[in-house]
């Protein structure tokens, strides 16, 4: 190497050494700690007073809700989180066309008015494909 070029050289080195350091720092400092995953649901409807039909499995529970006047209501709880990102919560009534109920986070507790109690399939699906299907067993 010319004399220009080896202190060229070595001046990139000096700069080197000082400033990858100096970039791990930063980066390791900039770092976010902790991922807070916001509910999807803010505010969840008030429960119905009896459950008339309860199921778990092993990673969720579901309570079929109703009240006095007959209305019904869907009560999930995901005990860990899905697997599948942007879930939507579909169920699939007898003979008829599947009903979308409404989104759901990872985890956490849910809930959605429905017509009747006449269904027999619960599934998430997601425009990355289809959770495995729930049966219910009622």
């Amino acid at each position: 190497m010319i004399k220009r070029l080896r202190n060229r050289h070595r001046r990139w080195w000096q700069i080197w050494t000082i400033l990858l350091p100096l970039l791990f720092i930063l980066a390791i400092v900039y770092t976010p700690r902790f991922y807070t995953q916001e509910l999807v649901v803010k505010e969840l409807p008030t429960p119905l007073e009896y459950i008339v039909k309860m199921y778990e499995g092993d990673n969720y529970k579901i309570n079929i809700r109703s009240d006095e006047a007959g209305a019904f209501q869907l009560e999930l709880f995901l005990k860990e989180p899905l697997k599948l990102p942007a879930p939507l919560m579909y169920v699939s009534y007898l003979n008829k066309k599947d009903v979308l109920l409404g989104n759901t986070g990872q985890k956490g507790l849910y809930r959605w008015p429905v017509a009747d109690t006449l269904f027999d399939k619960m599934y998430f699906k997601s425009t990355l494909g289809n959770y495995p299907k729930i049966n219910i067993p009622f």
